[in-house]
């Protein structure tokens, strides 16, 4: 059986976009990742009847991704025109009430059990407190020759050593900003969905779904504390500031150890290839 950290004949290593935090430009699969390798191509994006050099559209971004998909198309079919695919019409009538209104019921419910979740309120107030923490101090940093609302670039590069690293962390902290808010909500929720449905259908608890996003949420809340300790040694009066931040990640950490232990077991492909393959389905 083929390895799922294994790139298939195209070189891509197939999902390895899933449970990753949408840094392509820094990811050392970029090129490995049919969705790294539009980004790589937008970045580089030129089009001769288009002098301002804009980046794709979304239109070219997809069939960029289908050509890596299945290939460029060779033949065109002469009665194409004539078989253009129509979307089918949707009507609300063809739907039980009954079943739609218990849908209904079941989504509010999961909702409602995920607002209240601790890991939401942790990921909401941490949220709110970073982007507090570095609105009130836009001024200070752009003092020290760097523009928060700016991303890091290799313009960058021009800055001293100190300062670099302790932009590069900003940087990170503010790519983390709401993203963990957002996956800490999609790991509750798909947990609360469907707990039963992995087990349904054969997959190993560990490799369900919610764990991948757990994983990644751990990976986030390592990120962050790292940077946040790169902050308060660099800047020492900060430490009283981001002592709370500091605080609310671990407590993130040990709420997603609770809420998913076998987080840590999910393997991402090629990310965890020294973990080697996941279990099979039963």
């Amino acid at each position: 059986m083929k390895s799922i950290h294994q790139p298939d004949a195209q070189g891509f290593i197939s999902g390895v976009y899933n449970y990753c935090d949408r840094r392509c430009e820094r990811c050392r699969f970029q090129m490995q990742c049919r969705i790294g390798r539009v980004e790589a191509d937008d970045a580089e994006f030129e089009d001769e009847n288009d002098p301002s050099g804009l980046p794709s559209t979304h239109e070219q971004r997809f069939r960029k991704m289908m050509e890596d998909l299945v290939g460029p198309d060779t033949e065109e079919d002469e009665d194409s025109e004539d078989q253009e695919w129509t979307p089918p019409v949707y009507d609300p009538a063809d739907e039980d009430p009954e079943e739609v209104a218990a849908y209904e019921r079941k989504q509010e419910t999961i909702d409602a059990r995920t607002a209240a979740h601790p890991l939401t309120n942790y990921g909401e107030t941490y949220m709110e407190l970073s982007m507090a923490w570095t609105q009130a101090r836009e001024a200070k940093f752009k003092a020290l020759g760097f523009d928060l609302s700016e991303r890091v670039d290799m313009g960058m590069a021009a800055l001293p050593a100190e300062k670099l690293l302790l932009r590069e962390a900003i940087d990170e902290l503010l790519w983390f900003q709401t993203m963990l808010h957002v996956k800490l909500q999609r790991a509750i929720h798909g947990k609360f969905a469907d707990p039963d449905l992995d087990d349904a259908i054969g997959l190993p608890v560990e490799m369900s779904d919610w764990n991948g996003t757990a994983k990644l949420c751990l990976h986030m809340v390592e990120r962050c504390t790292d940077a946040w300790d790169t902050v308060e040694e660099m800047v020492p009066e900060e430490a009283m500031d981001v002592a709370p931040l500091q605080e609310l990640l671990k407590r993130i950490k040990q709420a997603l150890g609770t809420e998913f232990p076998d987080a840590p077991k999910f393997i991402r492909a090629g990310w965890d290839a020294e973990m080697g393959e996941p279990p099979e389905w039963t």
